[in-house]
């Protein structure tokens, strides 16, 4: 058996300063919460000896601090490819950074609500929009939401369904692409948008 024990303080982005409580951020709880969640146990049969040999090599180089540090020679050597693999972990920090905005954003919602919009759709690829679609799955839709589809898909037949089932003069579209170059997204903003 395998004991996976959580490290002795949680960095902040899984609990340290915030917590999602129905639909709002509070950023009061500070308490460890470390302290309440026992160790997990896994039975692994045959890949038990590598997955042991595998932590074992973790916890020599202090992987779980050099993560959380975005130490990318963890994983490469070469100064360049670090570089770039940071440039990729800022989602280890997204909610120190975003707790600030909070307000921001709660203001926006409120502008566009009142702006008369009464749907939101989000066009993306990838990793653009597979935020919107966990946070969908996951979490119930509050009494003042605005409904949210998602179109991830350049498919004709699945941008009509969207165009069908949404009212276009009242929908806010968010174009979703880290590089801002994705060129799908701007496509089905080019198809999907009233003129």
């Amino acid at each position: 058996m395998t004991s996976l024990p959580l490290p002795a303080t949680l960095p902040p982005a899984l609990g340290g300063g915030w917590y999602l409580h129905r639909h709002s951020v509070n950023p009061n709880r500070m308490e460890n919460p470390t302290s309440n969640i026992p160790a997990m146990t896994l039975q692994l049969g045959s890949f038990q000896a590598a997955v042991d040999a595998k932590l074992q090599d973790f916890n020599a180089r202090n992987f779980t601090a050099g993560f959380w540090q975005k130490q990318a020679d963890l994983w490469v050597q070469d100064a360049e490819a670090q570089q770039s693999l940071r440039s990729f972990m800022g989602w280890l920090r997204v909610a120190e950074t975003m707790l600030p905005r909070v307000g921001e954003i709660e203001e926006f919602a409120r502008e566009i609500k009142d702006a008369g919009f009464q749907h939101v759709v989000v066009m993306g690829m990838g990793g653009s929009t597979m935020t919107p679609i966990v946070f969908k799955q996951a979490f119930q839709q509050g009494p003042e939401a605005l409904p949210l589809s998602v179109l991830d898909t350049t498919n004709p037949a699945t941008v009509r369904q969207i165009e069908e089932s949404v009212p276009l003069a009242q929908t806010l579209f968010v174009v979703a692409s880290k590089s801002g170059t994705t060129a799908e997204p701007w496509l089905s903003a080019t198809i999907s948008m009233p003129v």
